[in-house]
């Protein structure tokens, strides 16, 4: 099945901003919020979860000239999501900070 988590949550539902993210054993929490109110955040929860690739975007001399440049939210750039079987997805996040790739089953969330 043909999903995609930008095409059919974030941008229908305004969540462009990265406001919340956390990796524990076998789960990745991602916050999304919308610019105008960063406060409400929805949750999405990716389970038996398995980061694949982690980088960052930006220079020492942009933490320089910025020092807030790592605080959330982030600018989200595009989210990619394809089905690689047996429950599982690859996700791809790209940020103004970080890439990072990562395979779960489908998140969990309530968008209300």
């Amino acid at each position: 099945m043909s999903r995609s988590l930008e095409k059919e949550i974030f941008i229908p539902n305004n969540l462009l901003a990265l406001s919340h993210f956390e990796i524990s054993v076998d789960m990745i929490v991602i916050g999304m919020s919308s610019w105008e109110d960063v406060s409400k955040v929805v949750l999405f929860n990716f389970l038996k979860a398995n980061v694949v690739f982690l980088e960052t975007s930006f220079l020492d001399n942009d933490i320089e000239d910025e020092p807030d440049y790592l605080q959330l939210p982030w600018d989200t750039i595009g989210v990619e999501s394809q089905e690689i079987g047996s429950n599982q997805w690859r996700f791809t996040f790209s940020t103004n900070v970080i890439e990072f790739i990562f395979e779960s089953e489908w998140p969990e969330y309530d968008v209300s």
